[in-house]
């Protein structure tokens, strides 16, 4: 049986018809999935994870270096997001490193608020 991977994701099917007909016209075997969802809904594109573009196996590897040439596929290294920016700074902290990133996020945070009531108790109690 033939596999399918997936080589291009937009938000829209119409974005991907003449990327598929210049990939067809190459020899490489093209299916688009989730178009026909999207089309009923465009707000279904989220939920889906776009309409995505694939390819055979055996044609991935062809299909990437068209779309990169063509400009569809950007040769760009992916800045991390800020979950993995704040994963990799947070670390390093005594006690809270061996923790999840998401538990060190919020005792950060709690540990935020209660120095700053400390610091406005302080400033504003009454004499």
């Amino acid at each position: 049986m033939d596999t399918f991977v997936t080589v291009l994701t937009v938000q829209y099917p119409q974005e991907l018809w003449i990327i598929k007909g210049r990939l067809e016209s190459d020899g490489i075997r093209c299916f688009v999935k989730d178009e026909l969802t999207v089309q009923s809904n465009n707000f279904y594109s989220n939920a889906v994870g776009g309409v995505k573009l694939q390819v055979l196996q055996e044609d991935a590897e062809t299909a990437t270096e068209l779309l990169k040439e063509l400009g569809y596929v950007k040769d760009e290294p992916v800045e991390p997001d800020l979950l993995s920016q704040i994963d990799t700074k947070t670390a390093a902290l005594p006690l809270l490193g061996n923790l999840d990133v998401v538990y060190r996020i919020v005792v950060i945070t709690l540990l935020a608020i209660v120095i700053s009531a400390l610091c406005l108790y302080f400033i504003f109690k009454p004499s």
